[in-house]
């Protein structure tokens, strides 16, 4: 598994692994599905088209978790496949194909991504990031 949850008194608070952006991007959106369904299915119905712009990394990583957190709040729309058409410090474009979920497939509802607590390093040849979902 590409993440793990950690200890935290309010919140989720979750670390993400990869060998490269996408894969790192990819963890992290596995985690917040984690968190917000109560299955997640390797399924194709539909897809969305993801284009975002930041200030760098952790900016972008909370980004895209708020972009796939309003996907699924106003489309109920789930991520299940991901290809990165370019990932760099201030910009990404994604084709995101999945499904749409029905309301009784969600576990919690999670309000937002935070910059709180959050981190992103290089560790050898892995990138990791730790963040914290406000419920």
């Amino acid at each position: 598994m590409p993440f793990r949850f950690l200890e935290h008194p309010a919140d989720i608070r979750f670390e993400c692994f990869g060998k490269n952006p996408q894969e790192l991007f990819e963890a992290a959106a596995q985690a917040l599905y984690a968190v917000a369904l109560r299955s997640y299915r390797d399924s194709v119905e539909d897809s969305r088209d993801i284009s975002l712009h930041a200030d760098g990394w952790e900016e972008l990583l909370v980004r895209w978790l708020q972009e796939l957190l309003y996907l699924l709040d106003a489309e109920r729309f789930v991520a299940s496949h991901f290809d990165f058409k370019r990932i760099c410090d201030n910009n990404l474009y994604v084709v995101a194909q999945g499904y749409s979920c029905e309301p009784t497939d969600r576990e919690r509802e999670v309000k937002a991504a935070t910059y709180h607590g959050l981190h992103l390093t290089k560790d050898g040849e892995e990138l990791r990031a730790e963040l914290v979902l406000d419920l």
